[in-house]
Protein backbone atom coordinates (compact mmCIF):
# COMPACT_ATOMS: atom_id res chain seq x y z
CA UNK A 1 0.00 0.00 0.00
CA UNK A 2 1.34 3.43 -0.94
CA UNK A 3 2.23 5.86 1.81
CA UNK A 4 0.40 9.17 1.91
CA UNK A 5 1.40 11.94 -0.48
CA UNK A 6 2.66 14.15 2.33
CA UNK A 7 4.85 11.40 3.84
CA UNK A 8 6.17 10.24 0.47
CA UNK A 9 6.95 13.80 -0.57
CA UNK A 10 8.68 14.45 2.75
CA UNK A 11 10.85 11.35 2.36
CA UNK A 12 11.72 12.25 -1.22
CA UNK A 13 12.63 15.82 -0.31
CA UNK A 14 14.64 14.60 2.66
CA UNK A 15 16.61 12.38 0.31
CA UNK A 16 17.33 15.42 -1.88
CA UNK A 17 18.39 17.52 1.09
CA UNK A 18 20.72 14.77 2.20
CA UNK A 19 22.73 15.40 -0.96
CA UNK A 20 22.92 19.15 -0.47
CA UNK A 21 21.24 21.57 -2.85
CA UNK A 22 19.35 19.56 -5.46
CA UNK A 23 18.93 20.92 -8.95
CA UNK A 24 17.87 17.70 -10.68
CA UNK A 25 15.53 14.75 -10.38
CA UNK A 26 15.72 12.29 -7.50
CA UNK A 27 15.90 9.14 -9.57
CA UNK A 28 19.03 7.01 -8.99
CA UNK A 29 19.43 6.36 -12.71
CA UNK A 30 22.44 8.37 -13.69
CA UNK A 31 22.33 11.60 -11.68
CA UNK A 32 24.30 10.22 -8.73
CA UNK A 33 28.06 9.83 -8.84
CA UNK A 34 27.82 6.16 -7.80
CA UNK A 35 25.75 4.25 -10.35
CA UNK A 36 27.69 1.01 -10.22
CA UNK A 37 24.81 -0.78 -8.54
CA UNK A 38 22.76 -0.43 -11.72
CA UNK A 39 24.35 -2.55 -14.41
CA UNK A 40 23.03 -1.63 -17.88
CA UNK A 41 23.19 -5.30 -18.84
CA UNK A 42 20.79 -6.31 -16.05
CA UNK A 43 18.86 -3.04 -15.62
CA UNK A 44 18.77 -1.22 -18.97
CA UNK A 45 15.29 0.27 -18.77
CA UNK A 46 15.90 3.33 -16.63
CA UNK A 47 14.43 6.81 -16.43
CA UNK A 48 17.31 9.24 -16.97
CA UNK A 49 15.72 12.64 -16.46
CA UNK A 50 12.41 14.28 -15.65
CA UNK A 51 10.59 17.58 -15.96
CA UNK A 52 9.46 18.75 -13.44
CA UNK A 53 12.27 17.98 -11.05
CA UNK A 54 11.54 16.85 -7.51
CA UNK A 55 10.21 19.73 -5.41
CA UNK A 56 9.26 21.95 -8.36
CA UNK A 57 6.95 24.65 -6.98
CA UNK A 58 5.81 26.58 -10.06
CA UNK A 59 4.49 23.96 -12.47
CA UNK A 60 2.07 25.23 -15.12
CA UNK A 61 -1.24 23.44 -14.63
CA UNK A 62 -1.74 22.62 -18.33
CA UNK A 63 1.74 21.14 -18.94
CA UNK A 64 2.38 17.41 -19.14
CA UNK A 65 5.24 16.04 -17.00
CA UNK A 66 8.03 14.61 -19.16
CA UNK A 67 10.50 11.79 -18.70
CA UNK A 68 13.52 10.74 -20.72
CA UNK A 69 14.48 7.07 -20.78
CA UNK A 70 17.52 4.96 -21.59
CA UNK A 71 15.58 2.66 -23.92
CA UNK A 72 12.62 2.92 -26.28
CA UNK A 73 10.97 -0.16 -24.77
CA UNK A 74 8.02 1.76 -23.38
CA UNK A 75 6.39 -1.31 -21.85
CA UNK A 76 9.05 -1.30 -19.12
CA UNK A 77 8.09 2.16 -17.83
CA UNK A 78 5.05 3.25 -15.86
CA UNK A 79 3.94 6.65 -14.58
CA UNK A 80 1.27 7.31 -11.97
CA UNK A 81 0.09 10.74 -10.86
CA UNK A 82 -1.51 11.30 -7.44
CA UNK A 83 -3.24 14.39 -6.07
CA UNK A 84 -2.89 15.71 -2.52
CA UNK A 85 -5.53 13.26 -1.28
CA UNK A 86 -3.67 10.26 -2.76
CA UNK A 87 -6.29 9.93 -5.49
CA UNK A 88 -4.96 8.73 -8.83
CA UNK A 89 -5.22 11.40 -11.54
CA UNK A 90 -6.26 9.93 -14.94
CA UNK A 91 -3.34 10.22 -17.37
CA UNK A 92 -2.19 8.65 -20.62
CA UNK A 93 1.32 8.30 -21.99
CA UNK A 94 2.49 9.84 -25.26
CA UNK A 95 5.89 8.62 -26.49
CA UNK A 96 8.33 10.20 -28.92
CA UNK A 97 11.38 7.93 -29.12
CA UNK A 98 13.08 8.20 -25.71
CA UNK A 99 10.78 10.91 -24.37
CA UNK A 100 7.48 10.20 -22.66
CA UNK A 101 4.79 12.73 -21.80
CA UNK A 102 2.53 11.97 -18.85
CA UNK A 103 -0.56 13.68 -20.24
CA UNK A 104 -3.37 14.34 -17.72
CA UNK A 105 -6.82 13.76 -19.20
CA UNK A 106 -7.85 17.18 -17.83
CA UNK A 107 -5.82 20.20 -16.67
CA UNK A 108 -4.40 19.94 -13.16
CA UNK A 109 -5.64 22.17 -10.36
CA UNK A 110 -3.65 25.39 -9.82
CA UNK A 111 -1.85 25.96 -6.51
CA UNK A 112 -2.05 22.25 -5.70
CA UNK A 113 0.34 19.48 -4.67
CA UNK A 114 0.91 16.39 -6.81
CA UNK A 115 3.11 13.31 -6.67
CA UNK A 116 4.54 11.70 -9.79
CA UNK A 117 5.46 8.02 -9.30
CA UNK A 118 7.82 6.56 -11.91
CA UNK A 119 8.49 2.84 -12.27
CA UNK A 120 11.54 1.51 -14.11
CA UNK A 121 13.91 -1.40 -13.55
CA UNK A 122 15.31 0.28 -10.43
CA UNK A 123 11.91 0.35 -8.73
CA UNK A 124 9.52 3.20 -7.94
CA UNK A 125 10.66 6.77 -7.39
CA UNK A 126 8.45 9.60 -6.10
CA UNK A 127 8.75 13.18 -7.40
CA UNK A 128 6.57 15.72 -5.57
CA UNK A 129 5.72 19.00 -7.28
CA UNK A 130 3.29 21.89 -6.91
CA UNK A 131 1.40 23.82 -9.56
CA UNK A 132 1.61 27.60 -9.79
CA UNK A 133 -1.30 29.98 -9.26
CA UNK A 134 -1.92 30.30 -13.00
CA UNK A 135 -5.36 28.89 -13.68
CA UNK A 136 -7.11 30.33 -10.63
CA UNK A 137 -10.44 32.03 -11.50
CA UNK A 138 -10.35 35.65 -12.61
CA UNK A 139 -10.92 37.78 -9.52
CA UNK A 140 -13.18 40.23 -11.32
CA UNK A 141 -14.72 37.68 -13.67
CA UNK A 142 -14.14 37.54 -17.44
CA UNK A 143 -15.59 41.02 -17.98
CA UNK A 144 -12.71 42.50 -15.96
CA UNK A 145 -10.46 41.93 -18.98
CA UNK A 146 -12.44 44.13 -21.36
CA UNK A 147 -10.57 47.22 -22.54
CA UNK A 148 -7.21 46.02 -21.20
CA UNK A 149 -4.12 45.09 -23.21
CA UNK A 150 -0.93 43.09 -22.72
CA UNK A 151 2.58 43.08 -24.14
CA UNK A 152 3.51 39.57 -25.33
CA UNK A 153 7.25 38.96 -24.84
CA UNK A 154 8.07 36.79 -27.86
CA UNK A 155 11.74 37.76 -28.04
CA UNK A 156 12.30 36.25 -24.58
CA UNK A 157 10.49 33.00 -25.38
CA UNK A 158 11.75 29.60 -26.52
CA UNK A 159 11.57 29.17 -30.29
CA UNK A 160 11.12 25.40 -30.61
CA UNK A 161 10.43 25.50 -34.35
CA UNK A 162 12.02 26.00 -36.77
CA UNK A 163 14.27 23.41 -35.05
CA UNK A 164 17.83 24.73 -34.77
CA UNK A 165 16.70 27.90 -36.51
CA UNK A 166 14.75 29.59 -33.77
CA UNK A 167 17.73 31.58 -32.48
CA UNK A 168 17.87 33.50 -35.78
CA UNK A 169 14.14 34.16 -35.67
CA UNK A 170 14.34 35.52 -32.14
CA UNK A 171 17.43 37.59 -32.99
CA UNK A 172 15.58 39.56 -35.66
CA UNK A 173 12.22 39.71 -33.96
CA UNK A 174 12.23 43.26 -32.65
CA UNK A 175 8.65 44.55 -32.85
CA UNK A 176 6.45 44.15 -29.73
CA UNK A 177 3.28 42.12 -30.06
CA UNK A 178 0.19 43.47 -28.27
CA UNK A 179 -2.95 41.64 -27.26
CA UNK A 180 -6.21 43.33 -26.34
CA UNK A 181 -9.62 42.19 -25.09
CA UNK A 182 -12.67 43.71 -26.80
CA UNK A 183 -15.19 41.48 -25.04
CA UNK A 184 -15.20 38.65 -22.53
CA UNK A 185 -17.86 36.76 -20.62
CA UNK A 186 -18.27 33.25 -19.26
CA UNK A 187 -18.79 31.86 -22.76
CA UNK A 188 -16.60 33.74 -25.24
CA UNK A 189 -13.67 36.12 -25.50
CA UNK A 190 -13.03 38.53 -28.38
CA UNK A 191 -9.34 39.40 -28.73
CA UNK A 192 -7.38 41.58 -31.13
CA UNK A 193 -3.66 41.69 -31.83
CA UNK A 194 -1.44 44.54 -32.94
CA UNK A 195 2.14 45.54 -33.53
CA UNK A 196 3.66 47.93 -31.04
CA UNK A 197 6.65 50.22 -30.70
CA UNK A 198 8.71 51.71 -27.89
CA UNK A 199 8.97 55.50 -27.60
CA UNK A 200 12.12 57.34 -26.52
CA UNK A 201 11.35 56.55 -22.88
CA UNK A 202 10.87 52.86 -23.59
CA UNK A 203 7.10 53.01 -23.16
CA UNK A 204 5.22 50.59 -25.44
CA UNK A 205 2.38 51.89 -27.62
CA UNK A 206 0.21 50.49 -30.40
CA UNK A 207 1.82 51.17 -33.78
CA UNK A 208 -0.42 53.82 -35.38
CA UNK A 209 -1.95 52.91 -38.73
CA UNK A 210 -0.79 49.27 -38.70
CA UNK A 211 -3.69 46.87 -39.35
CA UNK A 212 -4.72 44.89 -36.28
CA UNK A 213 -5.20 41.12 -36.35
CA UNK A 214 -8.73 39.92 -36.10
CA UNK A 215 -9.13 36.88 -33.85
CA UNK A 216 -12.58 35.35 -34.36
CA UNK A 217 -14.64 35.08 -31.20
CA UNK A 218 -13.15 32.22 -29.18
CA UNK A 219 -14.57 29.99 -26.46
CA UNK A 220 -13.80 31.17 -22.93
CA UNK A 221 -15.47 28.31 -21.08
CA UNK A 222 -12.02 27.26 -19.83
CA UNK A 223 -11.24 30.75 -18.49
CA UNK A 224 -8.75 32.04 -17.57
CA UNK A 225 -7.21 29.94 -20.40
CA UNK A 226 -7.93 30.91 -24.00
CA UNK A 227 -7.07 29.81 -27.53
CA UNK A 228 -7.32 32.39 -30.31
CA UNK A 229 -6.43 32.01 -33.98
CA UNK A 230 -6.20 34.58 -36.76
CA UNK A 231 -6.15 33.71 -40.47
CA UNK A 232 -3.04 35.84 -40.90
CA UNK A 233 -0.96 38.19 -38.75
CA UNK A 234 1.86 40.41 -39.96
CA UNK A 235 4.97 40.41 -37.77
CA UNK A 236 8.08 42.52 -38.27
CA UNK A 237 11.50 40.91 -38.24
CA UNK A 238 14.01 43.77 -38.12
CA UNK A 239 11.65 45.99 -40.17
CA UNK A 240 10.82 43.20 -42.67
CA UNK A 241 7.07 42.58 -42.80
CA UNK A 242 6.39 38.85 -42.53
CA UNK A 243 2.90 37.36 -42.95
CA UNK A 244 2.25 34.50 -40.50
CA UNK A 245 -0.64 32.28 -41.56
CA UNK A 246 -2.87 30.33 -39.14
CA UNK A 247 -1.46 32.51 -36.38
CA UNK A 248 -2.62 31.10 -33.05
CA UNK A 249 -1.97 32.04 -29.46
CA UNK A 250 -3.04 30.14 -26.36
CA UNK A 251 -2.34 31.34 -22.85
CA UNK A 252 -3.69 31.78 -19.34
CA UNK A 253 -4.49 35.08 -17.62
CA UNK A 254 -3.42 35.45 -14.00
CA UNK A 255 -6.24 35.79 -11.46
CA UNK A 256 -5.79 39.57 -11.32
CA UNK A 257 -5.47 39.82 -15.10
CA UNK A 258 -2.17 41.65 -14.87
CA UNK A 259 -0.05 38.95 -16.51
CA UNK A 260 -0.30 36.21 -19.11
CA UNK A 261 1.56 32.92 -18.78
CA UNK A 262 1.92 29.44 -20.23
CA UNK A 263 1.54 30.92 -23.69
CA UNK A 264 2.19 29.04 -26.93
CA UNK A 265 2.33 30.58 -30.41
CA UNK A 266 1.96 28.65 -33.65
CA UNK A 267 1.86 29.67 -37.28
CA UNK A 268 3.46 29.43 -40.71
CA UNK A 269 5.75 32.35 -41.63
CA UNK A 270 6.23 33.41 -45.25
CA UNK A 271 10.02 33.93 -45.47
CA UNK A 272 10.43 35.06 -49.08
CA UNK A 273 11.16 38.69 -48.09
CA UNK A 274 13.52 37.78 -45.23
CA UNK A 275 16.64 37.20 -47.35
CA UNK A 276 17.76 40.78 -46.68
CA UNK A 277 18.26 39.81 -43.01
CA UNK A 278 21.13 37.51 -43.97
CA UNK A 279 22.56 39.65 -46.77
CA UNK A 280 20.66 37.92 -49.56
CA UNK A 281 18.06 40.48 -50.48
CA UNK A 282 15.96 39.58 -53.50
CA UNK A 283 16.49 35.83 -53.07
CA UNK A 284 13.09 34.43 -52.24
CA UNK A 285 14.52 31.09 -51.14
CA UNK A 286 17.41 32.45 -49.04
CA UNK A 287 15.90 31.61 -45.63
CA UNK A 288 14.60 28.25 -46.83
CA UNK A 289 18.05 27.36 -48.19
CA UNK A 290 19.63 28.23 -44.85
CA UNK A 291 16.96 26.24 -43.01
CA UNK A 292 17.57 23.25 -45.29
CA UNK A 293 21.26 23.31 -44.37
CA UNK A 294 20.11 22.82 -40.76
CA UNK A 295 17.79 19.96 -41.64
CA UNK A 296 14.60 22.04 -41.61
CA UNK A 297 12.26 22.05 -44.62
CA UNK A 298 10.05 24.87 -45.74
CA UNK A 299 6.41 24.12 -46.57
CA UNK A 300 3.94 25.58 -49.02
CA UNK A 301 2.27 28.86 -48.07
CA UNK A 302 -1.48 29.28 -48.64
CA UNK A 303 -0.70 31.05 -51.94
CA UNK A 304 1.26 28.00 -53.15
CA UNK A 305 4.73 29.51 -52.82
CA UNK A 306 7.19 27.07 -51.13
CA UNK A 307 8.69 29.55 -48.66
CA UNK A 308 6.82 29.08 -45.39
CA UNK A 309 8.46 27.94 -42.16
CA UNK A 310 6.38 26.50 -39.35
CA UNK A 311 6.71 28.43 -36.08
CA UNK A 312 6.24 26.97 -32.63
CA UNK A 313 7.13 29.23 -29.71
CA UNK A 314 6.70 28.31 -26.03
CA UNK A 315 7.58 29.84 -22.68
CA UNK A 316 5.86 33.07 -23.66
CA UNK A 317 4.87 35.54 -20.99
CA UNK A 318 2.95 38.78 -21.10
CA UNK A 319 2.49 41.86 -18.92
CA UNK A 320 -0.36 44.33 -18.84
CA UNK A 321 0.04 47.71 -20.50
CA UNK A 322 -1.84 49.70 -17.90
CA UNK A 323 -4.13 52.41 -19.25
CA UNK A 324 -3.83 51.14 -22.85
CA UNK A 325 -6.78 49.98 -24.95
CA UNK A 326 -6.08 48.70 -28.45
CA UNK A 327 -7.89 50.34 -31.34
CA UNK A 328 -9.05 48.19 -34.27
CA UNK A 329 -7.43 49.22 -37.56
CA UNK A 330 -8.79 47.60 -40.74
Amino acid sequence: MRTSLALTALLALAACNGRGEDTGPTLDTGWFADTGAFNPSTCPHRVLDTWPVSGEAGWYYRDAPLLWTATASTEFYRATLLDAADREVPVHMEWDALRGAVRPDAPLNPSSDYLLLLDDCTGTTALPFRTSALGLPLEGGPSSLVGRSWLILLDEAEWVEPAGFGALMSLYFTVPVLLGADWADASVVDLIGAQGYADDLGVIHQFPGKPTWDYPMASFTDAPWFFAEAEVATLSFDAVEVPVYAFSLEATFSADGRTVGGAVLRGSADTQDMGVLIGRGGQDDAICAMAASMGVSCVDCPDGSPYCLDLYVTGIEGVELEGTTLVTVE
